[in-house]
């Protein structure tokens, strides 16, 4: 293994000097995720969140009583899975038995899917009826999902269902007036069977998750989405980035060379990639904090402050 790219560390004595140059990052890493995890429950009386709850009246309907607060609750639900997935990589890392080589990566794909999702339901820039068609557009989504369990009937029962209603919710906003029909333009996604409701629709990493990061030169969305997602299903050109080749092995893969090189352990590959994951759940953080009117714990600050500090050595090098 090897903790700078470059001289491997065997045994032992390798993986503790691995755990100590981990350190400052698994720390706040962890410390974050925890201060994020254990924030608020309920919307501040002043928020723009409740701004919106008092207008969700005009939106009611028996089948969808609150759709803003639905909203919301999506928004906070995705950011709590953000910070697990976070606090799930900062255990990985603090006491490997075995890399964290490839691990750590399938740990980051399922933040770079989630956070623009989340991002773009707790967006405070957004205006009340975008945050109730974005509601909508999220659960037609899940029951997208929900229905390609076609082998469980109960399943599908249920997608059906829940399709039905958000298709009776659109077309009651619809029939208010002929301006109304237009704000509430209902369409269907091509890439995914999902909905795209007053021209609104679900992000996708391979283009939204770059435009929550600070700086963006460190990955690019189609990129870095294709390689987490080759890693994830095992796919030999991800794999090859592990492995402790020199330049001239890595463009002979199918040498015996490449076949039987060493798989590496690179703190400073696998810092930046948590680094990269920690900006998306960051932004989604700040934006779920600015909607609901909640101030970030001082724990949380400090441990935000170390992982960006991290970030800027980490990218002079």
């Amino acid at each position: 293994m090897t903790t700078d790219g470059s001289a491997p560390l065997r045994g032992q004595s390798g993986r503790l000097r691995l755990l100590e140059v981990l350190e400052c990052f698994t720390k706040p890493l962890a410390d974050y995720a925890a201060e994020v995890i254990e924030g608020p429950a309920l919307a501040s009386a002043d928020s723009k969140a409740m701004q919106e709850i008092a207008a969700e009246a005009s939106f009611s309907t028996p089948e969808w009583l609150k759709p803003l607060q639905n909203a919301h609750s999506y928004g906070c639900v995705l950011t709590f899975f953000l910070a697990d997935h976070l606090a799930a990589l900062a255990a990985t890392c603090e006491a490997p038995h075995v890399g964290p080589s490839f691990s750590f990566l399938t740990i980051i794909r399922p933040i770079v899917e989630a956070a623009p999702v989340a991002h773009w339901l707790l967006d405070p820039r957004a205006t009340v009826l975008q945050r109730v068609q974005r509601g909508l557009v999220y659960r037609w989504d899940s029951a997208v999902n929900l229905k390609r369990n076609a082998h469980v009937a109960a399943a599908v029962a249920m997608a059906d269902l829940e399709m039905q209603q958000i298709r009776s919710f659109v077309t009651e906003q619809q029939s208010v007036s002929t301006a109304a029909a237009q704000r509430w333009s209902w369409a269907g996604s091509p890439r995914n069977g999902g909905a795209i409701i007053g021209g609104e629709q679900l992000p996708h990493p391979d283009a939204a998750f770059a435009s929550l990061l600070s700086d963006r030169a460190d990955a690019s969305s189609r990129t870095l989405w294709n390689y987490l997602s080759a890693t994830g299903h095992g796919t030999f050109y991800a794999l090859l980035q592990a492995f402790a080749l020199e330049a001239d092995q890595a463009a002979r893969t199918f040498d015996s060379d490449a076949a039987t090189a060493g798989i590496s352990v690179d703190s400073g590959r696998l810092m930046r990639y948590g680094l990269i994951a920690f900006q998306g759940v960051d932004a989604v953080v700040n934006a779920r904090d600015t909607l609901m009117g909640w101030t970030p714990s001082t724990a949380r600050v400090v441990a935000a402050a170390a992982l960006r500090d991290l970030h800027q050595r980490l990218s002079s090098l």
